[in-house]
């Protein structure tokens, strides 16, 4: 290892785009660079080398990710009319051109002078440095060990490239020198007397680390993060992770004023999401659609079954992490629904090392006001201790007909944080009160064409029909370094939540947009318990050359369901889609007694082992799970017992990194997963009745290239499992026959020019129906849009400090609402614009006003999904002021 670090010293600088090995030892890799300037320093590259399992702090986790900078030969694009054409797509919204990366793509200069945005974690001061190098775009040469124990606060606010460094490097004993060719290096302060001065915040002995610092950095251009958790295998370098996933940052959201999760899961290609003005979470992923239960919080299962983290306000959120494909293996079977498709993981804010108090104005069209406040403080020597509070109010009518929408949201986040223990504590509320919330509209089997849709405010809800949502929980979590190799951790959780509504379930009667009522209408209480707990052994060690990750786990979550019934004299009239008819309220909104109608026990045993050989070149993750599931439901309404199950499977997993490049990471992977069976939904006759688990499995194969400034990803899988369906002609809930789903998705994400940021991606999908019990079904496509696709733009205006452009493009292609294939919903698109602009303020801290306006031209479209159909939501203005203090 030590020839390595020699070698790195002695010949890179800037940012390395292959790594050539010119044999299979480890130490045996060279490096191409650049001859360095005679008054450089010779020290290392800009990059946090890997250390040996050996050599590396154990954190809870995993692995610390490598961030890598690259010089001006580095990868990126060549486009001389750049700002024209930018200036055009966001402007005119005629067209986008999608950039194209190449292996020999010529880096931007970056100005010195020209200030952009920064949201950059506090951490390792090298970590820092390198991520605001790569994200200004500038050539940095040093050596990583020089700065060892060194921490910094990060970089938060609009910096040009020279202020960023003079903020980063203050009292840290270093000071920035020209290197020449646009290049920079470091060099210790020295005194009158000759003496190096020292850094104050140096810290002894091994870093300490919390939470936030254990995130995977973002990438260049701040949007996407390099990496995301993995379940029990905790957090990994996306360049090491056998899966297709991605992690959207916090000032992705804030930039789009995204308000809640829905909302944010609509900018990935693979994930079909739906409008969340119902009050309620329905998307899919990779073409199986999935519901709240399979989100996540900070990696705890189980929660989001109480608090319907779909719509949980994006206040708290520091990171929305997608993880595609099957996913049991990694953090347990989901209560309810699969996570056969993929899985959704919330990071919560942290304090930082840095004070915050920021407030948060805004307003939402038509008449929609509200604050939003967030503050965070550390305490104690080296500031172990760390508070993080987001308070936040809205209220008002949205830009649907007699729809109105309110929500009071708070949450608390505390950690501590010392060499050898960290712990973090979260507690949330949310109180979401939705009046004439737009339900989902079925389509019965006498439509033979479906009805063109109406403008996109329309709302066959009646105004006084409601849901009101009420739900708090709470997690503690912790993790003991029991050596430098050896850590153990524990998490547990709970919540609690009550829904209480009166809507209707509308059904298409004919071609020419009838309806009539889906079931009997009535006034509902549902209420949720959860607990939740993970507990384990996380260590690395050593067999000859290869080195092992290897996990230990045991999980249980049980969640107890409860239902109440009240008036149901409300009469609901036939209507027509283009002129709705309202009748009668209930009489009352009181409820019955709660009935218990389900609970439901999950335990897991898992273990895993990641090998590697080669420096990590190679890498092997596998893994099994024993995973039970036992289930007893009753009667919604007499709480009599109706069946009961107890079934278990052990559920393996095989995952290959293979890089032959440091830039190139090529994977696969193979994993079951045990799931329980589909529930019949509210409105079907059958309603409550709780189908047996299944088998679900998946395989995957796919490549990622970071090029420097932006990173492109390619995959192709393939999920099976069994299909679950209303029939239309019964309305009874039934499982039958298998989908299998067959894929290809691209991605990128990164920032190729200092002044332009990317994301975006394309997803097709051919689900198929195989093995049905309706011979004519079989080889038919499942209900939903094969082909997707996902383009956002942030762009900063040249010539106007402060000012940048921001824009996303959405697409689905048309697709079937039946599986006898006879009914089709159009391919529909989306714009959405915004602007934002920084008022600086000198000595104090900017304003940020944002502005934004989504589905700009104002569509109307039927968005699909199963044998249902949604509206879009309609224009909708967006504007706010955030202020920090």
């Amino acid at each position: 290892m030590a020839v390595r670090w020699q070698i790195a010293k002695k010949f890179a600088i800037g940012v390395i785009p292959f790594l050539r090995s010119s044999g299979v030892s480890g130490e045996s890799a060279f490096f191409n660079a650049p001859k360095l300037p005679t008054n450089a320093s010779t020290k290392g590259i800009s990059m946090v080398f890997r250390r040996p399992h050996s050599q590396r702090p154990t954190r809870i986790s995993g692995r610390a990710s490598s961030t890598v900078v690259r010089d001006a030969a580095a990868p990126t694009f060549k486009v001389k009319v750049l700002n024209l054409a930018i200036g055009c797509a966001l402007a005119g919204l005629v067209s986008v051109a999608v950039l194209a990366p190449s292996p020999a793509l010529a880096a931007e200069p970056a100005s010195s002078t020209a200030s952009q945005e920064y949201a950059i974690p506090a951490g390792r001061l090298s970590d820092v440095l390198a991520q605001f190098a790569a994200t200004s775009g500038v050539a940095l040469s040093f050596d990583p060990q020089m700065l060892a124990g060194l921490r910094s606060n990060g970089l938060q606010g609009r910096y040009s490239v020279r202020e960023g460094f003079d903020h980063l490097l203050a009292s840290s004993g270093y000071q920035l020198v020209s290197a020449g060719s646009g290049g920079y290096s470091l060099h210790q302060v020295m005194t009158e007397s000759g003496a190096m001065t020292l850094a104050p915040v140096t810290v002894t002995g091994s870093a300490i680390s919390s939470s936030r610092e254990e995130l995977p950095p973002a990438y260049a251009g701040g949007q996407v993060a390099r990496g995301g958790r993995l379940g029990i295998l905790g957090n990994r370098d996306m360049m090491d992770t056998p899966f297709s996933q991605t992690s959207y940052t916090s000032k992705l959201i804030k930039d789009q004023q995204v308000n809640n999760i829905v909302d944010a899961l609509g900018n990935d290609p693979s994930v079909q999401s739906l409008p969340a003005s119902a009050g309620h979470t329905q998307f899919a992923i990779r073409g199986f659609g999935v519901g709240a239960d399979t989100f996540l919080f900070d990696g705890l299962p189980g929660l989001s079954q109480v608090s319907n983290l779909g719509v949980y306000s994006s206040a708290a959120v520091e990171r929305v992490e997608i993880l595609r494909g099957p996913s049991a293996l990694l953090n347990g079977a989901a209560a309810a629904t699969g996570t056969v498709g993929g899985s959704v993981n919330l990071v919560p804010k942290r304090a930082d090392d840095i004070s915050l108090t920021q407030l948060t104005t805004n307003y939402v069209s038509n008449s929609q006001v509200g604050g939003h406040a967030d503050i965070g403080r550390r305490f104690g020597e080296d500031n172990k201790f760390g508070l993080r509070l987001n308070g936040l109010a809205e209220s008002g009518d949205t830009p649907i007909d007699n729809h109105s929408r309110e929500v009071k949201f708070l949450s608390l986040a505390g950690d501590y944080r010392s060499e050898r223990f960290r712990s973090s504590i979260d507690l949330g509320y949310q109180d979401l009160d939705l009046q004439a919330g737009r339900r989902q509209m079925s389509v019965g089997s006498s439509v033979t064409a479906l009805p063109s849709a109406p403008d996109n405010a329309t709302n066959p809800n009646a105004p006084y029909e409601f849901s009101n949502s009420e739900f708090y929980f709470g997690t503690l979590q912790g993790e003991l370094d029991i050596s430098d190799d050896l850590t153990a951790f524990a998490k547990v959780g709970t919540g609690e939540a009550e829904r209480k509504s009166f809507f209707v379930n509308r059904i298409f009667a004919d071609n020419q947009g009838t309806l009539t009522v889906n079931g009997t209408p009535g006034v509902w209480g549902h209420k949720y318990s959860t607990y939740t707990l993970q507990s384990g052994l996380r260590g690395n060690f050593e067999t000859g050359p290869v080195s092992h990750q290897a996990t230990i786990g045991y999980s249980w979550q049980q969640t107890k369901d409860r239902r109440a019934f009240g008036d149901t004299s409300s009469t609901q009239p036939t209507q027509n889609l283009y002129n709705p008819v309202y009748s009668s309220p209930p009489n009352s909104d009181s409820l019955g007694s709660y009935v218990l109608s389900d609970d439901t026990q999950l335990y897991g045993i898992v273990l895993a082992d990641t090998l590697s050989i080669l420096e990590e070149r190679i890498q092997l993750t596998l893994g099994v799970r024993r995973q039970q599931i036992d289930t007893t439901s009753y009667d919604r309404r007499t709480g009599i017992q109706t069946s009961a199950y107890k079934e278990y499977a052990y559920t393996p997993l095989v995952g290959v990194v293979v890089k032959p490049r440091q830039n190139v990471s090529l994977y696969g992977n193979y994993i079951e997963a045990l799931e329980r069976g589909g529930t019949a939904p509210d409105g079907t006759v059958n309603a409550g009745e709780v189908f047996s688990p299944y088998a679900s499995k998946g395989i995957e194969v796919g490549a990622k290239v970071d090029w420097g400034k932006i990173t492109t990803t390619l995959a192709a899988f393939q999920i099976s499992r069994p299909s679950s369906y209303t029939n239309p002609d019964t309305n009874v809930f039934v499982q039958d026959g298998e989908v299998r789903n067959r894929g290809l998705e691209f991605g990128f994400f990164g920032a190729p020019f200092q002044s332009l940021r990317l994301h975006g991606g394309l997803a097709y999908v051919d689900a198929v129906l195989v093995n049905t019990s309706t011979a004519s079904n079989n080889g038919n496509k499942a209900a939903i849009a094969p082909f997707q696709a996902r383009l956002g733009i942030d762009w900063d205006v040249p010539y106007v400090n402060g000012l940048a452009l921001n824009g996303q493009v959405r697409y689905a292609s048309s697709q079937y609402i039946n599986l006898q294939n006879t009914l089709k919903v159009s391919d529909w698109y989306q714009f959405d614009l915004g602007v934002r602009y920084t008022i600086e303020r000198g000595e104090a801290a900017p304003i940020v006003v944002r502005a934004t306006v989504t589905n700009v031209l104002d569509s109307d479209n039927w968005i699909g999904q199963g044998s249902n159909v949604y509206f879009p939501e309609p224009r909708t203005f967006k504007l706010s002021a955030t202020f920090n203090f």
